[in-house]
């Protein structure tokens, strides 16, 4: 026989002969000689020809995606061997930083706004605020602040008490000032006290003030 050929036989004077000869393929083998649409084979060489066999039809695993969209994902649909499958997988809540502050800005914190999805706490990030920093949004009337450009918002720092504010016409009354004061307003022998929430203020009772407003100068 013809290297990789097969032939029909016959007997001729006790002998075995062969007879029309042909090119093997690989369907004399019982293999396939080409691959069937949407599927995946084994291969094999058969007489000369390069055949497939075991074969079966493609899942969406074969094309590395997946067959279905995974609990708390969003994900894109793509046709494969005649599949919908799905690839590019995300969480499908807020994803720009998760319950761990690291993954925030230095300048950002986590907002309330969270999510859990496939057991992952996810939140939004948002910029710090004055109160933050320690610092607050609004300056307290009559102190004086540092004022401190933060994240686009304006702070006050260091705030303290500005006494030529809140004791304005008034005399603060101080361990300094006390001596002073005894001084001063000794012979008006009352006195109108004013407080600030940062300082005591002092000045002298007239006659057109209202008596609970005074006090007896001891």
């Amino acid at each position: 026989v013809p290297t990789n050929n097969i032939c029909s036989t016959t007997s001729y004077k006790g002998k075995t002969c062969y007879h029309s000869c042909r090119g093997a393929n690989c369907g004399d083998g019982g293999y396939n000689s080409s691959v069937p649409t949407n599927n995946i084979c084994s291969t094999t060489t058969y007489k000369g020809n390069t055949c497939y066999y075991g074969c079966r039809a493609k899942t969406c695993t074969d094309g590395g995606f997946g067959t279905s969209i995974p609990s708390g994902k969003t994900c894109t649909p793509v046709t494969y061997a005649g599949k919908t499958c799905y690839k590019d997988c995300k969480n499908s809540c807020v994803e720009t930083c998760t319950g761990q502050s690291s993954y925030c800005g230095s300048e950002e914190k986590e907002s309330s706004n969270c999510k859990t999805c496939a057991g992952t706490t996810l939140c939004q990030c948002v910029l710090k605020s004055c109160i933050d920093k320690g610092w607050k949004p609004m300056r307290p009337s009559g102190d004086k602040c540092d004022i401190v450009q933060y994240n686009n918002r304006t702070c006050y720092a260091n705030c303290t008490c500005d006494l030529d504010f809140k004791c304005r016409g008034y005399t603060v009354l101080t361990q300094d000032l006390h001596a002073l004061i005894e001084k001063k307003y000794r012979h008006y022998g009352v006195r109108r006290l004013s407080s600030t929430g940062c300082a005591t203020c002092y000045m002298p009772c007239t006659s057109s003030d209202p008596s609970h407003l005074c006090l007896k100068w001891q």
